[in-house]
């Protein structure tokens, strides 16, 4: 009996080892993850440059990602490759955009 009971425990003191180890490296990676993404929570030089280098618009009934791009887009620059480039920054890859839609735009 008395056997049976140290034999629980251990195995009980084991699950718990490995439970509190998991967890450890979860929040190890978690912290590594914000560390090297370099949050902009804790940058907020981060946000400034954002903020610097996009302007944030809402998409309007009838927008396409062509309007957007001929109302937004410098003189100097081709139609095609401002809808590529507003396309790649906002992860749209099927071109589909919809009303209500924040987009951000390359200044």
């Amino acid at each position: 009996m008395e056997t049976n009971y140290r034999l629980k425990r251990a195995h009980r003191q084991a699950v718990l080892s490995r439970q509190r180890r998991r967890a450890a490296g979860v929040v190890v990676f978690a912290l590594l993850t914000a560390w090297l993404l370099n949050i902009s929570l804790f940058n907020p030089t981060a946000i400034e440059a954002a903020n610097e280098n996009y302007r944030q618009i809402c998409v309007r009934e009838g927008d396409t990602l062509w309007t957007i791009a001929l109302r937004y887009k410098p003189d100097d620059s081709d139609t095609r490759d401002f809808v590529r480039l507003v396309a790649d920054t906002n992860g749209v890859e099927s071109g589909i955009i919809r009303t209500g839609q924040t987009l951000l735009i390359p200044r």
